[in-house]
């Protein structure tokens, strides 16, 4: 399998589709995002990943065979000249670590997802509303 390859598409906030027609599961990352039935909100999101990686070069970096023995899928680190995709995405909070799973970069991501949420990032943004308070008559 090859280690080369080009982003194409972000199918959802772990799942990577590539441009020789496969796809990936990058290692660490949920497959949800946190916006139970706000489809625009996970649209924007993904598309803040598009923007920045859509057609670029991307090395894969597979995962230990531990992790690819439950299923037929392929996990790995997608890294574009140097930068981490999927450490970019949890702390920019358009992503958040799947707990379950044990992997090398785990407690990194992790911490980049606590700043992230420290810093109301992306899927931790908290909607501010103003408090309303009656205008006083003259």
């Amino acid at each position: 399998i090859s280690s080369k390859d080009q982003v194409s598409d972000f199918q959802d906030s772990n799942t990577v589709s590539l441009g020789w027609g496969r796809s990936v599961n990058m290692i660490g990352l949920s497959e949800e995002i946190g916006f139970a039935g706000d489809s625009t909100k996970v649209q924007s999101m993904l598309d803040a990943a598009r923007d920045r990686y859509s057609d670029q070069s991307v090395t894969l970096e597979y995962a230990s065979p531990e992790l690819s023995d439950q299923s037929l899928d392929l996990f790995a680190y997608l890294m574009v000249d140097g930068e981490d995709i999927g450490a970019w995405m949890l702390a920019n909070g358009l992503a958040t670590v799947d707990e379950n799973v044990e992997h090398e970069r785990k407690q990194e991501y992790i911490q980049l997802q606590q700043q992230a949420r420290d810093g109301q990032l992306g899927l931790w943004k908290q909607v501010v509303r103003k408090r309303m308070t009656p205008v006083e008559a003259e």
